[in-house]
């Protein structure tokens, strides 16, 4: 019979059921790769999708929504070649050209 631990486990142990859930163990060392450039990648997410309209397809098909996709990554892709090139800062902003 499979342990859980949980109450769920428990119950299902008294009624002779094996629980189909399967726990997890922690993986010893360091996280995994992805998951410590996670909130980096997340970040370029969260910009197409608040800043460029990505939250809603406005077209039907996927030919047309491929392509509203790959021209906020092409956007976001150029935005981030100027912040490298010019630097973080960049040059000053005005507060409508976000």
């Amino acid at each position: 019979m499979h342990k859980t631990g949980s109450a769920n486990g428990s119950f299902l142990a008294g009624l002779g059921v094996a629980s189909g859930i399967s726990r997890r163990r922690p993986r010893p060392g360091r996280p995994r790769l992805s998951r410590r450039w996670r909130s980096i990648i997340e970040r370029t997410y969260a910009e197409g999708k608040n800043r460029h309209g990505l939250a809603r397809a406005r077209y039907w098909g996927l030919a047309k929504v491929s392509l509203k996709v790959r021209m906020v990554a092409l956007v976001t892709n150029l935005k981030r070649l100027m912040k490298l090139i010019l630097g973080r800062a960049g040059p000053p902003r005005l507060a409508w050209a976000a």
